[in-house]
């Protein structure tokens, strides 16, 4: 939902755009990518895109498989994955294709038989993976949310630009709906006017529920099932047990591996704003909960980024200096009355995607950084934290550093032999 100074709301609770081109760098994974080097070694399957895919069970993975394997200028040359089940079962499909547990074994023994990666791993693990294949000069689509930590944004920010000529895309099929497009369209050239404010929201989690998230208690520690490599799962976390359900689904709502509701649906929601303002850093956060957590990211979170837009080259869009954006879960949607608007519900999140579409590195880590900020803020609500990115420092009121909020929200320790590989 988007206020501004027409007073006319455009629906932004998950919409998004897709400008073409010239504004994306491409609108496919192998679209505008360079002639593939050929070889062969794989079937005489000559001039095709070789990839690699990280990470070939769980959710997102097969459907991002099918997608591709589709494609007939793509060819699926490497699988690897840590369950060494979904590993074996998927391999049926790609016979010729090299197979490995450990990521870090595709990039060093089989690095001349990929062109691109495509990673689908749990959160925690995605820069990792990501920074291996740009300094392995890899094209890459990784999926969503690209970063798990904020220093992981400035991580990716420094790759991009000293592999300028790499394609990066994150997964972002929401965008697809022409209907979202033009919202975006709308939005830059002004026919509502300046932008004020902006208000996104999304229903849930549920509480204790068995799906994505778990926010039902801490679960007693497991053995690893026999066929998940648990030490290769943690990757660039430190050592922890494994606990039932995070394999699956549930560690998107740990604080160690995933990112909570926020941080998992930014690059859906906050997207058609990126698209349309291409907004900086924000300058500041405000998170509110009343079910702070430890283990978990929290629920039932309202949050609040403000922008500094004085300096954007696209000034003229906004009806100030400052441009704010409220960004919350289990539904906590806006008073129509306070934006001017009649009685009535708002509408629902447009599903419908019309094929996958993909959102650069360069704006995704952005979308990223705002998520997170507001997701890993509820561990200090009520308290307004600045945001330094230039020093990867959140700062207090008077100016000063918060070492508490930084030390706590900004990175990891990363387990040694995966720490993030330099991109020069």
């Amino acid at each position: 939902m988007l206020r501004t100074t027409a007073a006319t709301a455009v629906g932004g609770v998950a919409a998004s755009a897709l400008l073409g081109n010239a504004a994306f760098g491409a609108s496919s994974l192998f679209g505008a990518l360079p002639e593939p080097r050929r070889r062969g070694a794989f079937g005489g399957r000559l001039g095709k895109l070789q990839l690699l895919q990280v990470g070939v069970g769980g959710s997102i993975a097969p459907a991002d498989r099918d997608q591709l394997k589709g494609h007939p200028d793509v060819v699926f040359t490497g699988l690897c994955d840590v369950d060494s089940e979904a590993l074996a079962s998927v391999a049926k499909d790609h016979p010729e294709a090299f197979t490995c547990r450990d990521f870090r074994e595709a990039f060093d023994k089989h690095g001349d038989k990929f062109d691109a990666v495509v990673v689908c791993t749990p959160d925690h693990n995605h820069a990792l993976i990501d920074l291996w294949a740009m300094r392995a000069n890899k094209h890459v689509y990784g999926q969503k949310p690209l970063v798990q930590q904020l220093s992981e944004v400035v991580a990716i920010e420094q790759a991009i630009a000293a592999r300028p000529k790499l394609i990066t895309q994150t997964g972002n099929q929401r965008m697809g709906p022409e209907s979202r497009q033009y919202a975006v369209d709308i939005m830059k050239s002004g026919l509502l006017g300046k932008a004020i404010e902006a208000h996104v929201w999304i229903g849930g989690p549920g509480a204790g529920t068995d799906g994505y998230f778990w926010y039902g208690g801490l679960k007693d520690p497991i053995t690893p099932p026999a066929n998940i490599d648990w030490p290769l799962w943690l990757g660039a976390a430190v050592d922890a047990p494994c606990r039932p359900g995070l394999i699956g689904l549930q560690w998107r709502s740990s604080w160690d591996y995933g990112t909570g509701q926020l941080g998992d649906w930014c690059t859906h929601l906050l997207d058609v704003l990126y698209f349309a303002y291409d907004l900086p850093s924000p300058r500041s956060v405000l998170s509110n909960t009343l079910d702070p957590s430890d283990f978990y990211h929290a629920r039932g979170v309202r949050s609040t980024l403000v922008y500094d837009v004085s300096k954007q080259p696209n000034r003229e869009r906004f009806a100030s200096d400052r441009f704010t954006v409220h960004y919350a879960d289990q539904a906590q949607a806006p008073s129509r009355a306070e934006l001017g608007l009649p009685p009535g519900k708002f509408g629902g999140a447009n599903r419908k995607t019309d094929g996958f579409v993909q959102s650069p590195f360069g704006y995704s880590a952005r979308m990223a950084e705002a998520g997170l900020l507001c997701s890993r803020a509820a561990r200090f609500p009520q308290q307004e934290l600045g945001w330094d990115k230039s020093r990867l420092v959140f700062t207090k009121p008077d100016g000063s550093t918060h070492e508490d909020a930084t030390k706590t929200c900004v990175t990891r320790e990363y387990r040694k032999g995966f720490e993030l590989p330099a991109v020069g």
